[in-house]
């Protein structure tokens, strides 16, 4: 199996993707954001007397904190080097994040039981592998449209259905300027795929934020 580098605005003009490579900072941004507020949560529970208690207590909030730095380094690695194996190191953690919140938002919000949420997580993993087999549709963005999907339905979850809503049309704009990377080249010289990042970033803040809002289940 050989690999075929996307071709980035970016790449296209000027042979490497500085601006993408940097944007992904957003990310390790977000991280740090987010363990700020966690290890604030951590603090003020009684039930927890060290923020070590508090993350074995809760791993996999712990854990959804995390993976926005795995994912700066997994795309900043991609665009660096383009290739099948750093392309998994960009894609994976994204597709980690996106099920594992989603899962404790439908279980922690009561929306729906153990095995609905299985089922739901199962669809949207299907299909996202699925609209991966088209990558020239969308310009590799049709990858994303089940997530986009899943997200809309999360909206449901009427006491973070505001905030969720912002999450959802960050992350539509965010795919928007992701697929206008090629199309938009001419008029934008360093591409819009770095605000792809940049947007997800944010939204990934705001789902964190709903997160660390929650109570455990």
């Amino acid at each position: 199996m050989t690999y075929t580098p996307v071709p980035y605005c970016e790449r296209v003009n000027f042979n490497q993707e500085p601006a993408n490579i940097l944007s992904n900072g957003a990310f390790l941004l977000c991280a740090i954001i987010a363990l700020a507020l966690w290890y604030s949560n951590a603090r003020q529970l009684p039930e927890t007397r060290s923020p070590r208690q508090y993350a074995r207590s809760d791993p996999y909030l712990f854990m959804c904190m995390l993976l926005p730095a795995v994912i700066a380094l997994g795309s900043a690695l991609f665009h660096t080097r383009p290739s099948f194996a750093t392309q998994l190191l960009d894609i994976v953690p994204i597709g980690i994040f996106i099920g594992l919140s989603a899962a404790l938002l439908m279980l922690r919000s009561g929306l729906v039981g153990r095995t609905t949420t299985s089922a739901v997580l199962l669809l949207w993993l299907s299909a996202s592998i699925f609209a991966g087999q088209w990558p020239e549709l969308f310009r590799g963005s049709l990858f994303y449209v089940p997530s986009l999907i899943l997200l809309a339905g999360l909206t449901r979850i009427r006491r973070y259905q505001r905030r969720l809503t912002v999450v959802l049309l960050l992350f539509l704009c965010a795919w928007l300027l992701r697929t206008a990377d090629l199309p938009l080249c001419d008029e934008v010289v360093r591409g819009t795929h770095m605000y792809w990042h940049l947007l997800s970033a944010l939204a990934s803040l705001v789902l964190l934020t709903i997160l660390l809002s929650m109570p455990s289940r």
